[in-house]
């Protein structure tokens, strides 16, 4: 089974990709974030496959005083999603938060395609504040992760199959 993506959707995949890559070429990133970076990328590689036992998300964030605005891709055995936030704290009012999902799909067959463009655009910006920003994976497996080394079919082009 795989993800319903449509063809065109390849972009928005390889978008994410190459942000993580960027990702990668940071300065001091520790040898278990290098690990939690390849496992994302291999998930995101196998799309549009699910990647049974492997569910992380990567986030990078900025914070200047009482404010935060992050954007984070998740990548699962059942889904796939790019979004972005982020908070305000107002002392005497707690903090406000908000979130919107710039892209998602789910194995189910739910899908929502917001403003991609503007999603990356903003990654990008945050990943140029280094050293002032913050990385963060969230993993949501066990870690129990069955790596396929073989070449890959192109598995995008049997989306088309699939309508068929």
């Amino acid at each position: 089974m795989l993800f319903p993506f449509r063809p065109d959707d390849k972009a928005t995949v390889d978008e994410a990709i190459s942000l993580v890559r960027e990702v990668l070429r940071l300065p001091s990133l520790s040898g278990y974030d290098v690990h939690r970076i390849g496992k994302l990328l291999y998930a995101l590689e196998r799309l549009p496959r699910p990647s049974p036992g492997i569910a992380i998300g990567l986030t990078v964030s900025y914070r200047v005083g009482d404010e935060m605005v992050y954007q984070d891709i998740y990548v699962g055995d059942s889904f796939f999603y790019l979004s972005s936030g982020g908070s305000v704290y107002t002392p005497g009012a707690g903090s406000d938060h908000h979130s919107q999902k710039a892209f998602e799909v789910e194995l189910s067959g739910y899908r929502s395609v917001g403003d991609v463009e503007d999603w990356a655009n903003r990654f990008r910006e945050t990943l140029s504040l280094w050293p002032d920003i913050e990385i963060s994976f969230e993993e949501l497996d066990d870690d129990n992760v069955e790596w396929n080394t073989e070449p890959a079919e192109d598995y995008w082009n049997k989306l088309n199959e699939e309508d068929e």
